[in-house]
């Protein structure tokens, strides 16, 4: 028997699972698909059924550091707004607040969208609209398998704005398994009958200098870059986070 097998054996399955997962946050790999048979899977139904049955009593979600909450306000409505990995939509319901009349996509993975049920105002899909008056993303870019096309899509679908927060850039790749707790996911009470399991998905980081060479193609100009921190999840050498805010010319 092997040392590492001999300490195995000697620790509890939740406690070996945690130490197996710090480990692997470190690690990083030869490509996204390297990284993709590492990890979990984000469409894992565990963590849907949580994420839509927390959302039932979650608070209404904070954004005063978003800068949506500003354009709503700004731009001539009523506005269609797309919120690309907006899991509950718990952004949209905060934004109806201040503009009733605004109406909200969340574009989300198959199983999650199966659980959702469309409210006043805010619709659930599995495919980008192909026009919307703003685009927003936040902290789900590094997480996609081309997040480039996604862009692509998303300056091509906006006729006024475009919104990315909680990005992962870096001029050189960098491929790694992000790990979470279950409870991380959502905010509010916890419901009933779950474990604090650890899930797991890759991630790379994304070129910012393609993000604008994209805007720029598709008539877009970078109105504001806020430097931010939120999405780098390790702190890798040269990565680093900015909320670009860009508007069509």
């Amino acid at each position: 028997m092997t040392l590492k097998a001999f300490v195995r054996d000697l620790t509890p399955p939740a406690l070996w699972r945690v130490i197996q997962s710090f480990k692997g946050r470190y690690k990083t790999y030869p490509s996204r698909d390297a990284a993709a048979a590492a990890a979990g899977n984000y469409d894992d139904s565990i963590l849907n059924r949580f994420r839509a049955e927390r959302a039932k009593t979650a608070p209404p979600t904070p954004l005063q550091d978003n800068a949506l909450i500003w354009l709503v306000r700004i731009l001539p409505g009523p506005l269609s707004v797309v919120d690309f990995g907006g899991a509950t939509g718990g952004v949209g319901m905060t934004l109806r607040e201040h503009a009733p009349d605004l109406r909200f996509t969340v574009v989300e993975t198959p199983a999650l969208v199966g659980l959702m049920q469309e409210t006043d105002g805010i619709t659930f899909s599995t495919s980008m609209p192909a026009a919307c008056d703003v685009f927003y993303s936040s902290g789900t870019l590094q997480y996609v398998p081309d997040p480039y096309a996604v862009l692509e899509q998303a300056f091509s679908a906006a006729r006024q704005a475009v919104v990315l927060k909680r990005n992962y850039f870096s001029e050189r790749p960098i491929i790694r398994v992000h790990h979470s707790r279950l409870f991380q996911n959502g905010a509010g009470p916890v419901p009933d009958g779950y474990q604090d399991l650890i899930t797991s998905y890759p991630s790379a980081t994304v070129q910012e200098n393609r993000v604008h060479e994209i805007a720029a193609r598709h008539g877009f100009v970078l109105y504001t870059r806020t430097p931010e921190f939120d999405g780098v999840t390790i702190p890798d050498e040269g990565a680093y986070g900015a909320q670009l805010v860009f508007l069509r010319k």
